[in-house]
């Protein structure tokens, strides 16, 4: 059963609210999923939608609080390195995180 690990509201483009939050899957692999801003000039509206976010696999021992307080080099966190998709051991996962938004309920 896929369940919710942590969740955080935070704030997208444009001053609209989203939610990061990080998930276990079925298999125990855990993933943080993002939300994401689509653009004012999408065909959606310029909304804030799970089909505009983002998913990456963790490590099990990763926390919101941990990857945004650890140093990932001199200037950038783990999460900054994570979100830009510069952490090998924490890849970004080419996959819609919509399905998993609705499996723990965030839909």
């Amino acid at each position: 059963m896929t369940k919710l690990i942590e969740s955080v509201s935070v704030e997208r483009d444009y001053g609209r609210t989203g939610t990061d939050a990080i998930v276990e899957a079925n298999d125990g692999e855990r993933y943080l999923i993002r939300d994401g801003f689509g653009g004012v000039d999408s065909l959606e509206g310029g909304a804030v939608r799970w089909s505009n976010g983002a998913m990456y696999h963790l490590q099990p021992e990763d926390t919101i609080a941990s990857l945004q307080s650890e140093a990932w080099n001199e200037t950038t966190s783990v999460w900054d390195a994570v979100v830009a998709g510069f952490d090998g051991s924490r890849p970004v996962v080419l996959i819609d995180p919509t399905n998993m938004a609705k499996a723990v309920g965030l839909t």
